[in-house]
Parts: structure tokens; sequence; C-alpha cells
């Protein structure tokens, strides 16, 4: 999702249209793995597939974002 976002930003920065958008926030915290697993209480819990993990910070930022692009 994170990469459509950013290529429909981009092409739509670039396809001459009279509009501004701003640009992605950059993610440079980011890690991307194939399952990630956590502790609850005393139960060892684990999610198999792609996750992409951000720093709080980055993801409020990407949140912001989002929001702001739709609501234009």
């Amino acid at each position: 999702m994170l990469c459509a976002l950013t290529l429909a930003a981009s092409g739509c920065a670039s396809s001459g249209a009279g509009t501004s958008v701003p640009p992605a926030p950059a993610t440079p915290g980011a890690l991307l793995t194939d399952g990630w697993c956590w502790q609850d209480g005393e139960t060892l819990r684990t999610e198999s597939g792609q996750w992409l993990h951000l720093p709080a910070a980055e993801a409020g930022e990407l949140l912001l974002w989002i929001e702001t692009m739709e609501a234009r």
C-alpha cells in the first residue's frame, strides 16, 4: 500500500496538472519482515506474512500525509 501511495503521488505530480502534491514522507526506519511475534501474557503469538514496521514518529507523519491526500 505504501508503494502504491508513493507511486500515485509521484504520478500525479508529474502529470502536468496544476495541483501541488506534497511528497510522501520518508520512512528510513522502516523494516519489512516475513512475520513477527510478541509475548501476550504467557503466550507467544506469531503472525506470518509480509509486515511493514514503522517507528512511531514516521508512522504518524505518514498517517497525516495519507489523511491530507484523502481530503483532496
